[in-house]
């Protein structure tokens, strides 16, 4: 048994017993002869209105001769499930695109756990038609020989994946980054959207998370504000927000006062985001930790593909934070120190209403990333469910169709043509691999590759090109096959249609 997805081996399996199941019922009701008695009686019928009683008999046996053996074979071999043509669901063979021994070995473990659990035996033969057992594998065969001699490397566009699916998985940090979007980021925002004496540069600047340079690194924003500047009134805020009480009790951090009764300060929100030397508070440090940690695959493949010891610019930190917090953004939290003011409430409110437009990380990349996982990922999932459908109709469909040559060639082009998408998925993923590479050739590194993700024209050409080619490729093909098919079935008719003609005229010397 081929399959290259385990959704694949789950739904071929349950589409072959199933299959079964119906074909027993069929045959233990004898539903199977009404074709052959309809075949008969419509033959000797329609003898029997064109030519003479003497010589309908006879014309209406050679009819039948070429009807009935035909469905014969048709049944027996693509109808009738057979033991010596059996599949068995643990001896599948798995073709994935990227063979790793820690995804095979999972993926046999939930196998066992799905395929177990009363739907089907793992270790049961699956009985199937002859024809259909050496059609899949022929087809397959096929499939997987061609592809074997085109290499793949597609680390470029999984790691694009990687970076656009990582989210943050510990939940103590997320917890932590919700308090710091409550006590530093949502306060500051605030004051900096309502403050009417800000520079035009400063007003346009990028507060679209909670990060960023402006908020960092400008005096009187996250941190301390100058005597000079206080002096001239270029401070947002004269005195910065604090870490609360209770983040700093969480790290040890020195609160209330000394022996001299002096006040200790708490770290200002710059201190809690940057840290120091010595200190174990500092959240972007923890970020970027988490978004090359190797919780989950997407964070997994990333931090393999970047190298943990890799030293990273500190723009390149900013991007993998910003990724990490676009799929887990901040929220308001309850901080009871801040809870006790009708302002500091009107403030959170208010900051609500302009805060984490971060679909700007990555420009449109985020948006091709996540339309070559459906096109990658959700595809083959909906091929293995066609097969499901073709094959559980089959047992039906070739009964009533009268075990027809012309209905099981469509069935077979069509298998054909289905199995086949996986090859030109294969190269679909090529050719948008090839343009990645191209596109984003001068990124020497992974800080460079990731400043080269600027949204720009290029970007949204690459997501309509790899759209397209997942999908006009195979639909080309498909449509080429589906024309030969009708041509072969027609042709078949043609000829079994001759083949009865000549019986009747035979009949007639005779």
């Amino acid at each position: 048994m081929d399959v290259t997805s385990y959704i694949e081996l789950v739904t071929i399996a349950l589409a072959w017993k199933m299959y079964g199941d119906i074909v027993s019922l069929i045959y233990s009701l004898n539903l199977h002869y009404i074709p052959f008695a309809w075949v008969i009686l419509s033959n000797w019928m329609e003898t029997k209105k064109s030519q003479d009683a003497g010589f309908a008999a006879v014309t209406a046996l050679k009819r039948n001769e070429i009807d009935i053996y035909s469905m014969i074979i048709v049944c027996v071999l693509f109808w009738m499930p057979n033991s010596a043509t059996s599949i068995t669901p643990s001896e599948a063979n798995y073709h994935f695109q990227n063979n790793e021994i820690e995804n095979e070995g999972a993926t046999i473990e939930y196998k066992k756990e799905f395929l177990g659990s009363g739907q089907i035996d793992l270790n049961s033969q699956i009985a199937i038609p002859p024809g259909w057992w050496v059609l899949f594998k022929f087809a397959k065969g096929m499939t997987y020989q061609i592809k074997s001699w085109t290499t793949l490397d597609d680390s470029l566009s999984r790691l694009i994946i990687g970076f656009s699916s990582a989210k943050i998985t510990d939940q103590l940090l997320k917890s932590e980054v919700n308090d710091f979007y409550t006590a530093c980021y949502s306060r500051t925002l605030s004051a900096h959207q309502s403050s009417s004496t800000l520079a035009p540069e400063v007003k346009n600047a990028d507060i679209s998370w909670i990060g960023n340079d402006l908020f960092v690194n400008t005096p009187g924003y996250y941190g301390v504000c100058t005597s000079s500047l206080k002096s001239k009134g270029g401070c947002l805020l004269p005195s910065p927000y604090w870490m609360p009480y209770k983040i700093a009790e969480r790290y040890a951090v020195k609160t209330g006062s000394d022996s001299n009764g002096d006040g200790l300060a708490r770290p200002s929100c710059k201190g809690w985001w940057a840290g120091g030397a010595g200190d174990n508070y500092g959240l972007k440090d923890k970020l970027v930790a988490e978004a090359l940690s190797n919780k989950g695959d997407s964070q997994n493949y990333v931090a393999r593909y970047l190298k943990n010891n890799e030293e990273y610019s500190d723009s390149f930190k900013n991007q993998l934070i910003k990724r990490l917090l676009t799929n887990s953004p901040g929220e308001i939290s309850y901080i009871p120190e801040l809870s006790n003011g009708v302002d500091d409430k009107g403030l959170l409110d208010k900051a609500l209403d302009g805060v984490q437009a971060l679909g700007g990380a990555f420009g449109s990349q985020i948006w091709a990333a996540i339309s070559q996982f459906m096109l990658t990922t959700l595809i083959p999932m909906l091929q293995a469910i066609i097969l499901l459908g073709m094959i559980i109709s089959l047992a039906i469909v070739q009964v009533i169709g009268g075990f027809s040559v012309g209905t099981t060639v469509k069935f077979i082009f069509a298998f054909v043509i289905v199995i086949s998408w996986t090859f030109w998925w294969h190269l679909a993923h090529l050719l948008n691999e090839g343009l990645l590479k191209f596109m984003y050739s001068g990124a020497s590194s992974a800080d460079a590759l990731f400043r080269s993700f600027s949204g720009t024209k290029q970007d949204i050409v690459w997501t309509i090109v790899t759209a397209i080619s997942y999908l006009l490729l195979p639909g080309i093909w498909s449509y080429m096959l589906g024309l030969s098919s009708q041509m072969a079935a027609d042709k078949i008719s043609t000829m079994m249609g001759e083949g009865k003609s000549q019986s009747d005229g035979a009949a007639l010397k005779s």
